[in-house]
C-alpha cells in the first residue's frame, strides 16, 4: 500500500487503576490520523495493482477527477472525516430505574397502542406498538410508577413534551407550556 494511503492509529492508555475486587481497569483513548494523499499516476497504478483491474469504477473515479486546481472526490471524502471523533471507554456507576413494567404494559394494552394525545396507532400492520410511557411527575424525583402518574404517548408527543418543557394540568387533563396546549383526547384512567 502506498504510504500516502495509510491510516495511522494512536492508542493511548489514559488512566489505570484497580477496583475493590483487585481487577485491573484501564481507560483508553484512540485517535485515527489520515494523511491527505497526493494522488498521482504512480499511486493510481499501485492502487489498481492492489485492487485488481475489475474495480473499474474506482479507477475511473481516480483518473477522471485528478486536478491540481480542484479537490478530487476522493480528497473531499478524506477531508470530510471528523478528526475529533474518538471512542472513549469509561467505567462508571450507573443509576437504573426499577419498577413494575407490567403497569406500563397494562396501560398500553388498555389504550390499544394509541397515543392519549393524538390517538395515533403506530404500525398495526406489523403488530408492533411503539407508544411510550411518560411519567407525569418525574419518576426520578417521585419514584411514582402508579397508573395515575403515567400517560401513554406516541414517540413524537413524548419528545415534544420533554423538549418543550410542558407541565401537566390535572384539572383540564392537558400538557401546557408558555405557547401551547396538548389536550389528552383519550382517557380511561386519569
Amino acid at each position: 500500500m502506498p504510504n500516502d494511503l495509510k491510516v495511522y492509529l494512536e492508542l493511548r492508555c489514559i488512566d489505570e487503576w484497580r477496583t475493590n475486587d483487585g481487577d485491573l481497569r484501564r481507560y483508553f483513548s484512540f485517535e485515527i490520523y489520515l494523511p491527505i494523499p497526493q494522488i498521482d499516476e504512480t499511486t493510481t497504478v499501485e492502487i489498481m495493482r492492489i485492487l485488481g483491474d475489475h474495480d473499474s469504477l474506482l479507477e475511473e473515479q481516480i483518473n477522471s477527477n485528478i486536478d491540481d486546481e480542484e479537490n478530487t472526490y476522493f480528497d473531499r471524502f478524506l477531508e470530510d472525516k471528523d478528526e475529533t471523533a474518538k471512542l472513549v471507554i469509561k467505567e462508571a456507576l450507573v443509576k437504573t430505574r426499577r419498577y413494575k413494567k407490567s403497569i406500563i404494559n397494562d396501560l398500553k394494552k388498555e389504550y390499544e397502542g394509541k397515543c392519549q394525545v393524538c390517538q395515533y396507532t403506530s404500525y398495526p400492520e406489523h403488530h408492533i406498538d411503539i407508544v411510550e410511557a411518560h411519567h407525569i411527575d418525574l419518576f426520578s424525583k417521585t419514584i411514582d410508577n402508579s397508573p395515575q402518574n403515567i400517560v401513554i404517548l406516541c414517540p413524537n408527543h413524548h419528545r415534544l413534551i420533554h423538549t418543550g418543557n410542558f407541565v401537566f394540568n390535572r384539572a383540564n387533563l392537558s400538557f401546557m407550556n408558555n405557547s401551547s396546549t396538548l389536550k389528552i383526547s383519550l382517557n380511561k384512567h386519569l
